[in-house]
């Protein structure tokens, strides 16, 4: 198992192959979710309108004016909530003005997971990788690690009662095991929050 200390002013993570395959698998299928969706509502409701006008200008500022749709799939409507539950004009317009650079900054450190590990270091005969974190890499990384623990939750339906009566078994189903993903997702954040504070 890896681990994750403070030395040098810096947050320094060290993952055995396995763990650093399954964080890149995890954290590009999040990126992924967020890039491949983000207009499939809106353009779905754009190909049922008749088209209005053929003036290029004109187009563009009604695609602009279009109210942007919650999502229907449920890791992004968790990932990318209403911000007015009880008004759903204000949240459509909170969404049109806000969404895509709240994918953007979403994806952008998923992917600086996705860079950190493609550059990071092999040490060891098992050839753990060793990263280097500055404290914006490191909140970057805490981000991103918040964006997929709540994507794995939202799939394995993780709720306040799911590890009451696990009682630190070892994985027996496969349930058990993306369960143990999610503890260990959740310890490596926890782990960097501590390095970053102390």
């Amino acid at each position: 198992m890896g681990s994750v200390r403070r030395r040098g002013g810096a947050v320094r993570i060290t993952l055995d192959p396995a763990e650093a395959g399954l964080l890149r698998s995890l954290a590009g299928q999040v990126s992924g979710l967020l890039a491949g969706s983000a207009d499939s509502a809106d353009s779905a409701d754009r190909a049922v309108q008749p088209e209005v006008s053929t003036d290029p200008m004109a187009a563009l500022v009604a695609e602009f004016d279009a109210p942007t749709r919650s999502p229907d799939d449920p890791i992004l409507g968790r990932l990318l909530p209403d911000a007015y539950r009880d008004d759903p004009e204000a949240a459509g317009e909170f969404r049109r003005l806000t969404d895509g650079d709240l994918r953007a900054t979403k994806r952008e450190a998923l992917q600086r997971i996705l860079d950190d590990i493609a550059r990071a270091e092999g040490v060891g005969g098992g050839r753990d990788l060793r990263l280097q974190l500055d404290d914006a890499a490191a909140s970057a990384w805490l981000q991103a690690l918040t964006d997929v623990r709540l994507a794995l939750g939202v799939r394995l339906d993780i709720d306040e009662e799911t590890f009451a009566d696990r009682g630190g078994r070892l994985p027996a189903s496969p349930r058990d095991a993306d369960l143990a993903v999610y503890e260990w997702l959740t310890w490596l954040q926890d782990a960097i929050v501590r390095a970053v504070l102390i």
